[in-house]
């Protein structure tokens, strides 16, 4: 048999639990304060910092609208100051005036970018980045170069026809899904369709040319998805390395699936292309020159880059402004009606479409453009930077790897001329004011001249050809009318407007079978149009009736738009699948043998016997060497106690049927009066000490066996904080036998002892006691052979276990001395 002090040290799994988690917390607690050494190293000397909360820092401050919380703590602590992002420390910029010292007075050291976990290790590692989120190195410089070739403001003049084309499709749009003004919509749809059909054209030659197109589905879900991945702080892992250690992860999965979405169709748009060019089919392109050029010294993953550049940057951005500008415009009737003032001023009452070569002429409308880029900005922090050399701000050094976050919408909220208003005309006065929702310095977005000749040509032919009219209020509230704060782009929340148009007969008559804002033959002809998927057809006339707005809702029940299932069949994802579902049944299984409440003792498996140990509180106390227990599995380490949910019952009718019923291994007490049978002497005494020694008591029990009272016999532990020594564990029937009120139990020897080396300890303490003549045995001397067990008295009474007493063992009536 096992030994006693095998039996104590080892009592069952959950203390086996404890121990565990014990060292997992203070493994936890060292990572935190190494962490919190560390972390207090890296800050900036100088600037100042909110209070942070260990392994954290501010991130729970700045999971909802980190712009407005950066500005706001400007208030207090200046226009520059640091933040801690988990372990990384952050210098955050607020001002316009700080961002032009420190971004462009210190372009070149502050041109780099941090690579984050989720984007750059999850989502990039296929396709590589944009070039917006790519480090500084030579490979960025080429990318940069190539970029700034095809996006300069002589390239951009060469992109006119296609603006010119994808306009007149949009104005067909609104008049045709609008129903001439008659019917509200959401224009969300078409402006995405508009800007990803520019990006598609200038970088592959290739055009989307329906509100249904499936391509224009695919790529706008998988690029907003994304686009929320590269949150600034919506991703914990970025900022706190110990979360990139939990095996199974619904963010790494989501990341690893719109990878391999957005994997596949710059395949199919580059695979295309190159048939084209081999064909000799292909038109001028972005991507056709630079494989032509064989001096061009961009390879494959820098070409890709230029390529996820256009797409990302090409339609998002542009596409949130003009879907704030519209609601805007739709609840300023005032700032509509002075625009078609100056509009006819230049073009007359008849020229619907204006001239498309026009460049920014009408000065009101390019203020619209501007203070609608200022007004929402609409990437509220740009794309962090990284310090690739030491600078000194104020004094202050910024050293090498330093992040830094320029809070766009900060510096074009500043405090002069009314921030908080959207007034065009402040461009009318200052029209050089810079704007901060392209960035500043030397990673200043690429693509913004054309984005300022998008959106003027956009707003100057929708504005001279509708009226925008909505029949309920929008919330246009650059912060309360965001749909998502946790998002990158900043879009405002759905709403519907009508689109009147100004001359509906010129509009007609534009828009008639073979006019010039019948497009679609020469879209046929002109350029290539790309089908998605692959296999898919010409759309179907069911797909032709689809709205904008229905397009948007079946979107999400587009077969190409649910998680892509391959996903599931790669090793890294296979891996923590096998890991996550054996932890489950693990758990499953721990919680089962552990954790979960055992009602009373019939219900005891016979698992426990003689190797597990149940916790438990004492409810109540029967006789002196019988009690009741409500089983507490995992004690105090598994919420007992002090968790609301698992409080132990005090009254009786609550504990009715939920407690198990426990006598002591090893010793018999005296009984107490029942069922018409005489007390027994010390029977009150053992009852009264064992009550308040146990009594509400937390206990542990090592189960032996059951008896046939639907009782469990274990060996009872106890520890006390008045004992001496304290919170000693304490075997509770050797305490019994030590005090004299109990005697060995004699009816199976060695049965219910926990091994002969705790019957010998037993028989010891009942020695020691007999021989000081302690409780029972105070009267052994003097009364002799009348003296009565409680063994002796259960057989005269007909009780217990019928086991007869080995005679001339020198105890009572059979053979005592």
């Amino acid at each position: 048999m096992l030994t006693h002090d095998l039996d104590i040290s080892v009592l069952g799994g959950v203390e086996t639990l404890q121990q565990l988690a014990l060292t997992v917390f203070l493994l936890i607690l060292v990572y935190v304060l190494i962490n919190e050494v560390l972390c207090h190293n890296q800050q900036i000397p100088g600037l100042a910092i909110p209070p942070v909360l260990p392994l954290v820092g501010n991130l729970h401050q700045l999971r909802t609208n980190a712009a407005q919380q950066y500005r706001e703590w400007a208030k207090d602590l200046g226009p520059v100051y640091q933040v801690r992002l988990g372990s990384i420390p952050v210098m955050v910029i607020n001002s316009a005036a700080t961002a032009k010292v420190i971004l462009g007075h210190n372009s070149q050291a502050t041109a780099s970018r941090p690579q984050l976990y989720t984007y750059h290790k999850l989502v990039s590692n296929t396709a590589g980045t944009t070039i917006g989120a790519a480090p500084y190195n030579e490979s960025l410089i080429r990318r940069r170069k190539g970029a700034a070739s095809a996006l300069n403001h002589p390239s951009v003049e060469t992109y006119v026809p296609h603006l010119d084309i994808e306009t007149k499709d949009f104005l067909e749009g609104l008049l045709k899904y609008g129903d001439s003004g008659r019917k509200p919509i959401n224009p969300v749809a078409m402006l995405q369709r508009l800007s990803l059909s520019l990006a598609c054209t200038i970088n592959w030659g290739t055009r989307i040319i329906s509100h249904n197109d499936r391509l224009l589905s695919e790529i706008t879900h998988v690029e907003t998805e994304i686009s929320r991945i590269r949150s600034t702080t919506d991703n914990l892992r970025d900022y706190i390395p110990l979360l990139r250690f939990i095996p199974y992860s619904s963010g790494k999965r989501k990341a690893a699936a719109y990878r391999q979405r957005r994997d596949r169709y710059l395949a199919k748009l580059n695979g295309e292309l190159e048939e084209r060019i081999k064909n000799g089919t292909h038109k001028p392109c972005i991507q056709a020159n630079v494989i032509l050029d064989k001096e061009a010294k961009l390879n494959e993953v820098e070409l890709t880059s230029i390529s996820l550049s256009m797409l990302s940057g090409g339609f998002e951005t542009t596409t949130a402004v003009m879907t704030w500008a519209i609601a805007l415009l739709a609840m300023r009737p005032d700032i509509q009606s002075k625009t078609i003032t100056e509009i006819r001023n230049m073009y007359g009452i008849n020229d619907l479409l204006c001239n498309v070569n026009d460049d920014q002429k009408c000065k009101y409308i390019a203020a619209i453009a501007r203070e609608s880029l200022r007004y929402f900005s609409v990437l509220r922090l740009s794309l962090p930077r990284l310090t690739n050399k030491m600078f000194v701000y104020e004094g202050k050094t910024i050293p090498t790897g330093t992040t830094i976050f320029l809070n766009s919408w900060a510096c074009n909220m500043g405090k002069n001329d009314n921030p908080e208003d959207f007034q065009p005309e402040r461009w009318l006065k200052h029209p050089n004011k810079p704007i901060f929702t392209f960035g500043v310095g030397y990673r200043m977005c690429a693509g913004s001249l054309l984005a300022y000749r998008e959106l003027y040509l956009t707003f100057l032919r929708m504005l001279a050809a509708f009226e925008i009219v909505t029949d309920r209020p929008i919330e246009t509230h650059p912060v309360k009318g965001v749909a998502d704060l946790t998002n990158l782009v900043s879009m405002p929340r759905e709403y519907e407007v009508r689109f009147v148009p100004r001359n509906q007969s010129a509009l007609r008559n534009y828009a008639g079978p073979g006019s010039i804002l019948d497009v679609s033959e020469a879209f046929q002809v002109a350029w290539v149009v790309m089908r998605w998927p692959p296999w898919s057809s010409e759309s179907t006339n069911d797909e032709q009736k689809q709205t904008p707005s229905s397009r948007l809702s079946s979107a999400a029940n587009n077969p190409s738009s649910i998680l892509d299932w391959t996903a599931f069949t790669e090793f890294r994802t296979i891996v923590p699948t096998l890991v996550l579902t054996s932890g489950i049944l693990i758990a499953v299984r721990f919680h089962r043998r552990y954790l979960r409440r055992i009602p009373d003792a019939p219900s005891i498996s016979s698992s426990y016997l003689r190797r597990r140990s149940i916790f438990g509180q004492v409810t109540s106390v029967g006789d002196g060497d019988n009690f009741r227990i409500f089983h507490t599995p995992g004690g105090r380490m598994a919420g007992w106690g002090w968790l609301p949910w698992k409080k132990v019952p005090t009254l009786k009718k609550d504990l009715k049927d939920k407690t198990i019923h426990i006598r002591l291994a090893g010793i018999d007490a005296p009984e107490l009066a029942h069922f018409g049978r005489p007390e027994q002497p010390f029977a009150r005494d053992a009852h009264t000490w064992l009550t308040s020694y146990l009594t509400s008591r937390r206990i542990r029990a090592l189960v032996h066996r059951q008896d046939q009272y639907s009782r469990v016999v274990a060996s009872v532990f106890v520890r006390r904080a008045f004992d001496f020594p304290p919170f000693r564990r304490r075997d509770v029937s050797y305490e019994m036998l030590k005090r004299g009120l109990a005697t060995v139990y004699e009816a199976k020897v060695g049965s219910e002892f926990g091994g002969e080396k705790m019957e010998k300890k037993y028989r010891k303490a009942e020695w020691w006691a007999k021989k000081r003549a302690r409780g029972l045995w105070k009267d052994y001397g003097r009364v002799g052979s009348d003296w009565e067990s409680p063994r002796e008295y259960k057989n005269r009474m007909g009780m217990g276990d019928p086991a007869p007493i080995e005679k001339g063992n020198g105890k009572g009536k059979t053979g005592k001395k």
